[in-house]
């Protein structure tokens, strides 16, 4: 149960909703009993907690499960979240995971991300970090970075193809999650360097080659013309403004413009 309610933390946090403190827990399980998707949710979270009720995943899970049903995204997500966890069905996982994100949920987002990542989808794991990312809470959002920043460090050539050709339409991320129809992931972001700190652009792929620019931390609208394997690091030759060189593949995102 400790385990569980460790993954479960970032949903109930992301899923909060106006209640205040007190608990009512006749109310709100007469608006569960009624079908109010919002009000099976939140019980179901007091069962993770055991705030109100006595701790019962069963329960939890029987009440996400209602909501979910109903087409309640932020449940969706928890139902997804619970089958995930230690692998209990990764394919039921999925099914629920897809449901909430494309939504526009973020912890569901965030949740199929690291599933992609899982298996080894790691271009997918890419898309939905981006799609999530401005929207978690600060810890999980430099755990979305640091992922983001180890699969870019490490792409492949063929990894790096589908990354350019890689498009996110509004009938998979849906119309809540504020992109447009045609956005192209492929355009990249400056992160993963302080907000003070800059990225350098040189002309050649390597620390040995010339500075010739410097991008600050949060520069968009990158995009990638060549990418090459320099040692143990990733370089990728971008293209932004009038600049063009190489960066370490490290310092740059996936970037999903709103």
């Amino acid at each position: 149960m400790k385990k569980m309610k460790c993954l479960m933390a970032l949903m109930l946090v992301l899923t909060a909703t106006c209640h205040g403190e007190e608990v009512n827990v006749a109310e709100v399980q007469k608006k569960a009993n009624a079908g109010d998707a919002e009000a099976q949710t939140l019980l179901a979270s007091w069962y993770i907690t055991g705030k109100g009720v006595r701790e019962d995943i069963e329960m939890a899970l029987m009440w996400w499960r209602r909501a979910a049903e109903q087409g309640f995204a932020p449940a969706e997500s928890m139902v997804g979240i619970y089958y995930a966890a230690n692998h209990r069905d990764d394919a039921v996982a999925a099914v629920w995971l897809k449901k909430a994100a494309a939504q526009g949920d973020p912890a569901g987002q965030f949740a199929l991300a690291k599933l992609e990542l899982s298996h080894g989808r790691r271009v997918q794991a890419l898309k939905w970090f981006a799609l999530c990312r401005p929207r978690l809470t600060e810890e999980e959002r430099q755990a979305a970075e640091n992922e983001t920043g180890q699969i870019m460090a490490t792409l492949t050539p063929a990894e790096f193809e589908e990354l350019q050709n890689l498009q996110t339409t509004r009938e998979e991320v849906g119309p809540s999650a504020n992109v447009r129809s045609g956005t192209t992931i492929g355009t990249l972001v400056v992160m993963g360097i302080g907000s003070n700190d800059t990225l350098s652009v040189r002309s050649g792929p390597g620390p040995k080659y010339d500075l010739i620019a410097k991008l600050p931390s949060g520069t968009g609208g990158i995009r990638t013309v060549d990418s090459r394997d320099i040692g143990s690091a990733y370089w990728i030759k971008i293209r932004v403004g009038d600049v063009e060189g190489w960066v370490n593949g490290k310092f740059v995102s996936p970037e999903i413009e709103p």
